[in-house]
């Protein structure tokens, strides 16, 4: 099982774009770009996953619709446990092993994401840094528990949009 940790891309600030509540954010210019550039590199070593799951809130639904192009199923998993504040580690896990049998792509948010990182690999949440955009690949030997995941890829936005490619300011 391998499961692809990705934090949700930059967004637009409160207020902006009409956006009165958190939940509302949606991805900013920069952000549509990063999704749109980790999507293209994961295609580039053809990455596939079984699903995508994704928070529910905007910005992150918006990242995960773009990496649905390198998922088999072109249904996008919404889970509240990858809401800000929700996150239930045995919980998520159960609900990734129901749905997938490979490989799954998660969305979410800090500091929710580093501490499901953390409680996958038993290591300090802050030690992994995902930065906007970014994404993690922990692979497991059978099924997901906590500490038996190693991690194998820790992609970078700074790694992904290369070659000339900028990030819009």
């Amino acid at each position: 099982m391998q499961l692809l940790l990705v934090r949700h891309a930059h967004a637009l600030d409160l207020g902006d774009s009409g956006a009165q509540s958190d939940a509302e954010r949606p991805l900013s210019e920069r952000g549509r770009h990063q999704a749109d550039g980790l999507a293209r590199f994961l295609e580039s070593r053809q990455f596939r996953a079984d699903a995508v799951f994704s928070s529910p809130l905007i910005r992150a639904r918006q990242t995960a619709e773009h990496l649905l192009r390198v998922s088999t199923s072109s249904a996008l998993n919404l889970s509240d446990y990858l809401a800000p504040g929700e996150l239930r580690p045995k919980k998520l896990s159960r609900v990734v092993e129901e749905l997938t049998r490979d490989v799954a792509i998660l969305v979410g948010h800090m500091p929710e994401i580093s501490e499901y990182a953390g409680w996958l690999l038993a290591i300090d949440p802050t030690v992994i840094p995902f930065a906007k955009g970014a994404a993690a690949l922990i692979c497991f030997p059978e099924e997901i528990d906590p500490g038996s995941g190693s991690l194998e890829l820790l992609i970078s936005p700074k790694y992904y949009l290369v070659g000339g490619e900028s990030e819009p300011e």
